[in-house]
């Protein structure tokens, strides 16, 4: 599964939650996708470490955690370590792809 089929979204922090942006990473500092676990109807958001042309968001913003962004599209986007959704899912995105 990509990300793509979970309508992810790069997007940027505001004081009121973020912004969608476009399919490239340069401006973003974060990403949200529809959760892979089937039947769960939520989405899951996550913020870089290292984004790219913005400032990271700040360290209040929820969730807390900070993810080392790899790539600059949806397509060749990594993250690590794994990313862990208390008992919804626990997986990794590599190159794109949900695993």
């Amino acid at each position: 599964m990509r990300l793509t089929d979970l309508g992810a979204k790069f997007v940027q922090w505001t004081p009121t939650g973020y912004t969608e942006l476009d399919s490239s990473a340069r401006g973003a500092n974060g990403i949200f996708f529809l959760c892979p676990t089937p039947g769960h109807a939520h989405g899951i958001l996550l913020w870089f470490n290292n984004p790219l042309d913005c400032p990271l968001a700040p360290p209040e913003a929820p969730p807390r955690s900070r993810w080392p962004r790899m790539g600059e599209t949806l397509d060749t986007l990594s993250l690590a370590p794994s990313i862990n959704v208390s008992h919804d899912w626990h997986g990794y995105v590599i190159d794109g792809r949900i695993q």
